[in-house]
């Protein structure tokens, strides 16, 4: 009905959400190495917590890449890394995050991951949230 007419051409939220997970360029956080596509969200104090960062350049040409990343638990800085270089055409990079998670959880705490990238010049952000549990004793579990 509005197919030539201004009405026709207004992008909305679900429209935006579609052109920014199917771009040229992407860049997510995703599981660990071993398994990828893992949505583990719940993980013990003093425990691992293994994820990677995922870039993708499906553009006609090399692509220079940066990312930062920080790993939040309970609102203070764990961890943090990044990353600097060139992506070729059709590449998919993996870029392993491992940290040790704090041993001073009593009870539960929430954690996030935020990742800032750009590829080529397509800037993405990704955050991760998670949950932190105490470690129960051995008498909890007999």
């Amino acid at each position: 009905m509005y197919y030539f007419q201004r009405e026709a051409y207004n992008i909305y939220p679900a429209g935006e959400a579609i052109m920014k997970n199917n771009g040229p360029t992407l860049a997510w956080i995703a599981g660990p190495q071993q398994a990828f596509t893992a949505k583990d969200h719940s993980f013990f104090a003093g425990g691992n917590l293994a994820k990677q960062i995922v870039l993708i350049n499906d553009t006609r040409s090399k692509q220079e890449f940066a990312f930062n990343w920080r790993v939040l638990v309970g609102g203070e800085e764990v961890a943090k890394g990044e990353k600097k270089g060139n992506i070729e055409t059709a590449g998919t990079l993996f870029f392993p995050i491992d940290v040790k998670l704090p041993n001073t959880i009593s009870g539960k705490a929430e954690g996030e991951i935020r990742l800032t990238a750009r590829v080529g010049d397509r800037p993405h952000s990704d955050t991760f949230d998670f949950r932190v549990f105490a470690t129960p004793s051995k008498s909890r579990i007999l």
